[in-house]
């Protein structure tokens, strides 16, 4: 359990005891492995609010803006599109793409990171958030019915609904990561 550490001499036996039901090599492989290299570690997100990522010229991308649970496997993409949407908001902004080191602020720095830093780019992150959460809340259950309820929400048709949420949570309003690369890096 999250904020539980379970003493070093009992980790083994707590492992096996979980894995009990689950297919037998992987009791094989903990039981092969000694107690030292055997570590726990609990997986945290973190709260989504205030819906902000900027700070005067300051701005987080990635897990130190809105950090995500390995469950649902979007964190490094979520850093990626941070990182393209702040290059075309300071692009469209008018600001340099090189700037010389201890360079002044301007005024379209400030407009760029607002653009950067909208409401509808916190909702999409927060939602993901939110939804890889509660996938490692379905993984890390007891509860016998969420293997069944898992297999169900990636069964289709009920898989074309969760994939058409998906999609509009990574590909909204239609913005095509690779046309942008190659329009921008080709030049």
């Amino acid at each position: 359990p999250a904020h539980t550490l379970v003493p070093k001499a009992e980790l083994k036996s707590h492992l096996l005891d979980r894995l009990r039901g689950y297919p037998a090599y992987m009791r094989r492989v903990v039981a092969e492995t000694t107690h030292e290299n055997i570590v726990q570690t609990d997986v945290y997100d973190a709260p989504v609010w205030p819906p902000t990522y900027r700070d005067g010229r300051v701005v987080l991308l990635g897990d130190a803006a809105h950090p995500v649970v390995h469950h649902f496997g979007q964190g490094a993409c979520m850093a990626i599109e941070d990182a393209v949407r702040l290059a075309r908001s300071f692009q469209r902004s008018g600001v340099p793409t090189y700037v010389s080191a201890g360079a002044e602020s301007s005024p379209q720095d400030v407009v760029a990171l607002k653009e950067f830093d909208s409401f509808l780019h916190w909702l999409r992150c927060a939602l993901l958030v939110y939804l890889s959460r509660w996938c490692g809340d379905l993984y890390t259950t007891a509860a016998p019915w969420a293997p069944y309820f898992l297999t169900l929400c990636l069964a289709w048709p009920l898989s074309l609904g969760f994939t058409f949420v998906i999609s509009l949570l990574l590909f909204q309003w239609g913005f095509s990561l690779r046309a942008y690369a190659t329009s921008t890096l080709s030049r």
